[in-house]
């Protein structure tokens, strides 16, 4: 199993986890939360999974879970992002023939959020204190289905680039108060990104 070399963590006092996509992702993230807190690192903004704190019946959902508790129980502050399906895996796995989206989850619907948004919001939590303890739901702007649906900027030409413009994220904040906030243009619950 791969350990954090001893010295990278050395001197850092906030990191971000994004876990492998792995059979043993739980041992993996596990042993960099305990390297992390033996280095003296006290906020860990880990990248989770939408859902990861109701039982997931998916295995990928199982595994964050997993994981989160055990940072929860390392005594580290922490912030958790769950985002829903990242847009550039829908344009790089399901783009759209013909203007028509065709998902892999018969009539479901998911709204996508752009990887550059997360990176924003998990910019936004690394360097600032009032975020610790957070868990942020993403989602994309709007919920997309499958069969029939279509992508105006496609029809209209435009480049996959162009797609994956931020039109902005919806973030839900869960915490003892459970309260919705709005993530777009750099922003968190209204807290400007340096």
């Amino acid at each position: 199993m791969p350990h954090p070399s001893p010295g990278a963590l050395k001197g850092a006092e906030k990191v971000f986890l994004l876990p492998p996509l792995m059979p043993n992702q739980v041992e993996v993230a596990n042993a960099f939360v305990d390297a992390a807190r033996r280095t003296g690192v006290r906020h860990i903004v880990k990248l989770s999974a939408i859902g990861a704190d109701a039982s997931p019946p998916y295995t990928f959902g199982k595994w964050h879970a997993a994981a989160d508790r055990h940072i929860r129980e390392s005594g580290l502050a922490f912030t958790f992002l769950r985002p829903n399906s990242f847009m550039q895996n829908f344009m790089n796995y399901f783009s759209p023939h013909d203007g028509t989206i065709y998902l892999p989850w018969g009539n479901g619907k998911a709204s996508f959020v752009d990887t550059r948004d997360i990176a924003a919001v998990a910019a936004e939590a690394l360097t600032s204190s009032e975020h610790e303890g957070k868990t942020y739901t993403l989602t994309g702007p709007a919920a997309t289905g499958n069969r029939g649906s279509s992508i105006d900027s496609f029809r209209s030409g435009r480049s996959r680039d162009q797609l994956h413009r931020r039109a902005g994220v919806r973030c839900t904040r869960r915490n003892a108060s459970s309260r919705t906030a709005s993530v777009a243009g750099g922003r968190v619950n209204g807290a400007a990104r340096s």
